[in-house]
């Protein structure tokens, strides 16, 4: 998620559309992690995290979106799940991802699945 951010917060600055923006962090993902691959998948064929950004609007809170890309990686076991949301007036924008897991804790979103949310600007 770092990294993404990182991502974001370069292409903001150098005045990169928003429509453009999902597709460039996709490509970066992919052009930085095209080898990783889901450790639960016995056949290694399936990529560590999906391939296309989902975009949301109007969460409020990172927890509002946290929800929401967690929801994501129901039956995914393993997959990262990332998500995005760009800020719009009077709404914070979000980069978030989410896996389920083999166990849950205390911090997961919902049970098995671990999220981390930042918000960007």
């Amino acid at each position: 998620i770092g990294d993404l951010v990182g991502q974001w917060d370069k292409m903001r600055e150098a005045g990169v559309a928003s429509s453009q923006i999902t597709t460039s962090l996709q490509n970066y993902l992919g052009a930085t992690a095209a080898k990783d691959k889901n450790p639960w998948n016995t056949s290694g064929a399936t990529s560590a995290f999906n391939t296309v950004f989902a975009t949301y609007s109007a969460k409020a809170t990172a927890s509002a979106f946290a929800t929401v890309v967690a929801g994501q990686a129901t039956g995914k076991k393993g997959q990262v799940q990332f998500g995005l949301q760009f800020p719009a007036a009077g709404l914070p924008g979000f980069i978030g991802g989410a896996v389920l897991l083999n166990a849950s804790s205390t911090s997961d979103t919902i049970p098995y699945v671990r999220t981390k949310v930042t918000a960007v600007e």
